[in-house]
């Protein structure tokens, strides 16, 4: 009898660890250590951050022994769909990004109709070329073609995290929108004439192609790190900060920061051209999941000199979504606000750049996380749209009547 129980055991542990499915675990991490112990782990991260209470994991195939490891208190939370479910969906066609998300051709196939219709409101430069040999574009949007001290440059940048599928698409609705309005809405040609917008539909288009192709999960870029291990977390690799708590020097793992500050070529890029600019005046980096609206610092706690600005900006913004919509966004500085987080877009783009620096979490607030339901693309779209429009005008105001940090 005791052979056969323990024979049930050890097929039971077998079986238990050579899971084949995809799965979302909740970990629960009460100090700072633990929090590291998870950031510096193989398994894919169900949220933007690793967070003090609780922390949701991808469990891959096999990697239940992974999450054991951990030695953290954890539970299972519910069954995910196959990483490479994606790999055959028939794509919509390019107009549709609206109510559908797009795969990385027909998102730049997009971009490129509206520049070659509007050819004096839209341009484009390639910024960058990744690891996997891809162009990174960035579109310029203004009503003046001219680049001067006197046109106040504001940066969005989509897609930095590779899962983040709405975030893209946004991006999409902006451009579109900004172009419309300044054709039919004479508030909207004047205040172009005065400000440029540059959109970066994917910072990461590597990883957007792996997502669609080999892993829904997957956040960093493709580098090969020459170890077996792929992927920097390209929102780790920023000189400000680069290095310090919420990043990893493990490659496995999901916040992995890369060799060094700026070392990847898609971060570069996004780097020369801010620098070429003369008046950078804001900046929104745009992610998913958890509905939250925050700015510098992530890599320390203290308030950047500029808190009471973020904090202006972010509070109009978060009003202007909730006066549309009615969801609640949360605001406040990164580091207090989720996790600390070092080698962020937007401390750097804060300092030493000096922009008006938000990050923006799309929606939901966990629910679905990273695989939000298409039916939830437009209305996403259409109330940060009405935030993005609050930034607009206050950054611009600001910077083009002279009033500087």
């Amino acid at each position: 009898m005791r052979f056969f129980v323990l024979a049930a055991l050890a097929a039971s542990f077998v079986s238990a660890t050579a899971q084949s499915g995809w799965s979302r675990y909740r970990v629960y991490v009460d100090t700072d250590e633990q929090a590291q112990r998870v950031a510096d782990c193989g398994l894919g991260l169900f949220s933007e951050q690793v967070s003090l209470g609780a922390t949701d994991v991808i469990v891959g195939p096999n990697q239940l022994p992974e999450l054991w490891a951990l030695r953290l208190d954890h539970k299972f939370i519910s069954e995910l769909p196959d990483a490479d479910a994606w790999r055959d969906v028939v794509r919509p066609q390019i107009d549709d990004y609206r109510y559908f998300y797009l795969d990385y051709a027909n998102m730049i196939a997009q971009y490129e109709l509206w520049r070659t219709a509007n050819p004096s409101l839209v341009s484009r430069q390639q910024i960058a070329t990744s690891w996997g040999n891809r162009a990174v574009w960035a579109y310029r949007i203004s009503n003046q073609k001219t680049s001067s001290s006197q046109v106040a440059n504001i940066v969005i940048i989509g897609g930095i995290h590779a899962r983040e599928w709405i975030s893209p698409s946004t991006c999409m609705y902006f451009a579109d929108n900004l172009i419309d309005r300044i054709k039919n809405d004479p508030a909207y040609a004047n205040l172009m004439r005065r400000v440029a917008v540059y959109i970066v539909p994917s910072l990461n288009p590597d990883g957007y192609v792996y997502t669609w192709t080999n892993d829904r999960y997957w956040r960093k870029n493709r580098r090969n790190n020459g170890n077996g291990t792929r992927g920097v977390d390209l929102n780790r690799n920023y000189a400000t900060g680069w290095g310090g708590a919420g990043s990893s020097g493990n490659t496995s793992s999901e916040t992995y920061r890369g060799p060094s500050a700026m070392s990847e070529p898609e971060n570069q890029g996004l780097r020369n051209l801010v620098q070429s600019l003369p008046n950078v005046a804001g900046f929104i980096d745009y992610h998913s999941y958890s509905q939250l609206i925050m700015w510098p610092w992530g890599y320390q706690s203290a308030l950047c000199p500029d808190d009471a600005v973020h904090r202006f900006i972010g509070g109009r913004m978060r009003s202007a979504i909730f006066d549309y919509s009615g969801m609640v966004y949360e605001d406040g500085p990164i580091n207090t606000t989720i996790y600390p987080a070092s080698g962020t877009t937007v401390d750097w783009f804060y300092s030493p750049m000096g922009a008006i620096s938000l990050t923006v979490e799309l929606r939901d607030t966990g629910q679905y996380g990273f695989l939000l339901p298409e039916n939830q693309i437009l209305p996403t779209q259409q109330e940060n749209w009405q935030a993005f429009q609050s930034f607009l005008f206050d950054v611009a105001v600001r910077r083009t009547s002279g009033v500087r940090k």
